[in-house]
C-alpha cells in the first residue's frame, strides 16, 4: 500500500482520544487512591497536552530543568516543581526573579546537598516569602538524593536553619531501579518503605501544615501508593510525578497496572529499501525513534494490520527489519515506540488525529538554557 499523504516523511502521529482516555484513567485512579499528581511535563512539552493535564486537576507541574520552567510560566502555569537540586548561579537567579516578581507563582525544588541549600540561601535569605525545599533521598547504585537516615536528618536541620527556605516536604524516585517489574518489585518496594520512613521521621521539622511525600510513579504507581499509604502522618500529601501515563506505550510502559492506559503515538515511515528478500530499510532511525528502552515494534507493514517484520537494527536514520512481508519500497510502516520521554523531543511539530482522522498539529517547546 503505497501512500499518497501530503505529509512529511517519517512523522510523528498523537491519537487525542487515547491521550484524552489515559488523561481521564490516570484522575480517576489516582483520586480513588487520594494521590495528588504531578505530571512530569518534559514527556511532551506540548501546551495543548499540558493544558489538558491541569484541566483534569494537576495540583502542580514537574519539570527537569529551569528552562523548561520558564516555558510552563510562559504559558500561564505558576505552580511548578524542578525535580533537580538546582545549582547553577544563572538558574537560581531565574528562580529568584519568577519568586519575587510573580506572587502567585508556586515553586519548589529538591536538595540533596550543602553547597545545594547554602547557594538557594544565599539568593533567598532576604525574602519574607520562603523558597520551597524538598529533600531528596536516593538509592544506593541509584541516581540523586541523600543515600542514608542520618543524612537526611542533618540535611533536613540544614534546610530548616537556612534563611530564606522552607522544607515542605520529601521526594525519590524509584523508577531508577529498572523497566521490568517482575525483576524489580522486591527493590522498588524496599526503597519506597525506606523513603516512608524517612519522611514520617522528618515529621516534627517540616515547614508547613501538610508536608508533601512526593514519588514518581509512572513504572510502579501501585506500589508507590501501597508504599505510601502506610506513612505515619495523617495530613500529608501524597504526590505522583507520573509522565508516562499521558502517551503510554507499546513496549516499557505496556506493563503498567492500571487498566485502560493505551498507546497514544506512533510513528509512521516509508520503506527505502528492499535489498534482500527478507530485508526491509526503512526511513527512521535513532534520530527518529526512541530506542533506550527497547527497539520499536512495527505495527503495521503496507497494508498487513499485524506485524510480519521485526526491527533488529537502528542507524541514524534508517531501521532494519527482518521478516515476512509484501511490503515494498514506497510503502508506510507504522512503529509502535517504547519510552514516550524519548520520543517528543525529536519532532517540533506532530500530526494530531482522532476519530480516525487528522484534526490538528500541534508543537513541542523543548526549551535549553542559553
Amino acid at each position: 500500500m503505497r501512500t499518497s499523504s501530503t505529509l512529511r516523511y517519517p512523522h510523528l502521529r498523537l491519537d487525542l482520544d487515547a491521550l484524552e482516555r489515559n488523561v481521564d484513567v490516570m484522575r480517576a485512579w489516582s483520586q480513588r487512591r487520594g494521590l495528588v499528581l504531578a505530571p512530569h511535563v518534559k514527556t511532551t512539552m506540548c501546551r495543548p497536552i499540558i493544558d489538558r493535564q491541569v484541566a483534569a486537576g494537576a495540583h502542580r507541574l514537574t519539570v527537569a530543568t529551569v528552562a523548561q520552567a520558564e516555558t510552563l510560566w510562559g504559558w500561564g502555569h505558576q505552580a511548578v516543581l524542578v525535580a533537580n537540586e538546582v545549582v547553577s548561579d544563572a538558574d537560581i537567579q531565574v528562580l529568584k526573579a519568577q519568586h519575587t516578581q510573580s506572587p502567585a507563582t508556586n515553586l519548589a525544588c529538591f536538595v540533596d546537598s550543602r553547597w545545594g541549600v547554602e547557594q538557594l540561601a544565599k539568593a533567598f535569605r532576604d525574602w519574607q516569602r520562603p523558597f520551597s525545599v524538598l529533600l531528596d533521598v536516593g538509592m544506593l547504585g541509584g541516581r540523586s538524593g541523600v543515600r542514608t537516615r542520618t543524612e537526611a536528618a542533618e540535611m533536613a536541620e540544614l534546610v530548616v536553619r537556612a534563611p530564606g527556605l522552607a522544607l515542605t516536604g520529601v521526594a525519590g524516585y524509584e523508577g531508577v531501579v529498572g523497566n521490568d517489574r517482575e525483576r524489580s518489585l522486591e527493590r522498588v518496594d524496599a526503597y519506597c518503605a525506606y523513603l516512608v520512613e524517612v519522611f514520617s521521621s522528618l515529621r516534627d521539622v517540616y515547614e508547613v501544615e501538610r508536608p508533601i511525600l512526593s514519588l514518581g510513579g509512572s513504572m510502579y504507581p501501585d506500589r508507590v501508593w501501597v508504599a505510601m499509604r502506610s506513612a505515619e502522618r495523617s495530613n500529608h500529601v501524597l504526590e505522583l510525578r507520573s509522565g508516562c501515563y499521558v502517551i503510554h506505550d507499546h513496549g516499557a510502559y505496556a506493563a503498567s497496572p492500571i487498566e485502560g492506559l493505551t498507546p497514544a503515538a506512533a510513528v509512521k515511515a516509508l520503506v527505502v529499501s528492499r535489498p534482500e528478500e527478507d530485508m526491509f530499510i526503512i526511513g527512521a532511525g535513532k534520530r527518529d525513534l526512541p530506542y533506550d528502552s527497547g527497539l520499536p515494534t512495527v505495527l503495521q507493514s503496507g497494508s498487513e494490520l499485524l506485524p510480519k517484520i521485526e526491527v533488529v537494527a537502528l542507524f541514524d536514520h534508517h531501521a532494519v527489519a527482518r521478516g515476512a512481508s509484501a511490503a515494498g519500497v514506497g510503502d508506510e510502516v507504522t512503529f509502535g515506540i517504547s519510552h514516550p520521554c524519548s520520543l517528543f523531543d525529536r519532532y517540533d511539530t506532530f500530526s494530531v488525529d482522532a476519530g480516525g482522522r487528522r484534526r490538528a498539529t500541534w508543537s513541542t517547546s523543548f526549551a535549553r538554557a542559553t
